[in-house]
C-alpha cells in the first residue's frame, strides 16, 4: 500500500491538476502513468518527480493520487493542448512569484512560520548526512536509503541495476569494495547465512553525487 498522506493546499497533486483542467482525476492519473512509462527513468528518479500516494475520498475509501514536483507538473503540461498547457504553466509562475503582503501582520507571520518550518524540517536530515558521510563507521542499506528519501527495497534495486551489488546475492562487487565505497559482512537469520551490504562514508558521498547531481 502507498502512503496515506495529508496534502497541504499549496502542494501540486493530480487532484489539483484535474480540478484546474476540468479533467477527470482518473484520467489525469492514467496520463501520469503513461508519462512515467514513456520517460523510462529509473524508479528512484520517477519517485522524486511523481510520488504515488493515497487519499481518502468522501466515501471514506482510499484512492490513488500523485504528488508532483514542479518538474513533474511541467512535464505533464507539455503533453496537453495549448490552452491546458498555458493554464498549468501560468499556475506555476503565479505560485513562484507570489509575494506575501507584509503590510498584513498575520500574512507576514504565516509566511515567516512556513519558511521556518521548512528549514527546520531539513536540518535533521542534513545533520545526519553530514555525520554519517564523514564518519568512519559503516552504514546499513536502510540508513543510507533514508538519506536519499528512498525505501530500503527501492534503494537495493537501484544498487543492483546500476552495478554496485550483485543480482544473485546481496554482496557488493569487488571493484567497489577496493575503491573504499562498500563493504560487507555475513549475518545469520533463522540458521541461514546472508550477505549484508555496508556502505562507507566515502561511498555515501559518491552516491550523493550520482543521485543528487543538482546539489553539487
Amino acid at each position: 500500500m502507498k502512503d496515506l498522506v495529508n496534502i497541504k493546499s499549496e502542494e501540486l497533486t493530480s487532484r489539483l491538476m484535474a480540478e484546474m483542467t476540468g479533467k477527470r482525476h482518473a484520467d489525469v492519473v492514467r496520463d501520469i502513468k503513461d508519462e512515467i512509462k514513456r520517460l523510462q527513468l529509473p524508479e528512484n528518479k520517477v519517485e522524486r518527480i511523481f510520488a504515488l500516494v493515497e487519499y481518502v475520498d468522501k466515501k471514506g475509501e482510499r484512492r490513488p493520487m500523485y504528488k508532483l514536483t514542479e518538474k513533474g507538473w511541467l512535464q505533464m503540461a507539455a503533453r496537453y493542448d495549448a490552452k491546458t498547457r498555458y493554464t498549468l504553466i501560468d499556475y506555476i509562475e503565479k505560485k513562484k512569484n507570489a509575494i506575501p503582503d507584509f503590510s498584513n501582520p498575520a500574512e507576514a507571520a504565516r509566511a515567516w512560520a512556513n519558511e521556518y518550518e521548512k528549514r527546520k524540517a531539513l536540518e535533521p536530515k542534513a545533520e545526519a548526512f553530514e555525520v554519517i558521510s564523514n564518519s568512519n563507521r559503516l552504514s546499513t542499506i536502510t540508513e543510507v536509503a533514508g538519506l536519499f528519501d528512498m525505501g530500503r527495497n527501492t534503494f537495493m534495486k537501484w544498487l543492483r541495476a546500476n552495478g554496485y551489488v550483485m543480482r544473485n546475492i546481496n554482496k557488493p562487487y569487488q571493484k567497489h569494495i577496493d575503491a573504499g565505497l562498500f563493504d560487507w559482512k555475513i549475518d545469520r537469520i533463522n540458521g541461514k547465512l546472508f550477505y549484508v551490504v555496508l556502505i562507507t562514508g566515502k561511498g555515501i558521498l559518491h552516491l550523493e553525487r550520482i543521485l543528487n547531481p543538482d546539489n553539487q
